[in-house]
């Protein structure tokens, strides 16, 4: 097997695990970080992971802060209680083969079925602003892109 198939065939496994994971029962019953009202009603929010050197607390206040952003005035300020919202919104990081480099990828799902994905790269030494304007632009982008899904799908014009 050639190292190039090998990568790609070992990427792609780790995206689907990380689908499948991310669709199971369990994970779908942990409490989220923190919920959005989105246009289509209330999300929970779940960091998987934080991006290298930064902790999961300092994170999650970049991503919070990213999303307030680009959604002002829609974090849900109380949490909601169990069950929680099957609409979710999924943070992940990848840190890259390039030596201080990693991906972030943001999925929505509605239960376990993928509906929107959005990713970008942010270099370990940007600065939480940098990473917070990443953070808020790959929220728009998701948003926008959900919104747009959501409505063809109430049309029946979904492809």
């Amino acid at each position: 097997m050639r190292p190039r198939t090998f990568i790609a065939g070992l990427a792609l496994a780790s995206l689907l695990a990380t689908v499948g994971c991310t669709g199971s029962s369990y994970t779908v019953a942990m409490p989220p970080d923190f919920e959005v009202m989105t246009p289509e009603g209330i999300a929970s929010v779940s960091i998987r992971e934080p991006l290298p050197n930064l902790t999961d607390a300092e994170f999650q206040r970049v991503v919070m802060a990213g999303m307030a952003e680009a959604m002002p005035g829609e974090l849900v300020e109380h949490p909601v209680s169990a069950p929680y919202p099957t609409r979710r919104i999924v943070w992940h990081v990848n840190p890259l083969a390039e030596r201080g480099v990693s991906r972030l990828f943001v999925n929505v799902f509605d239960g376990a079925t993928p509906v929107a994905y959005e990713e970008d790269t942010v270099s370990g030494g940007a600065p939480r602003g940098a990473i917070t304007q990443v953070v808020a632009s790959l929220t728009t982008r998701l948003v926008t892109r959900y919104a747009g899904l959501e409505s063809q799908v109430g049309t029946g014009d979904a492809t």
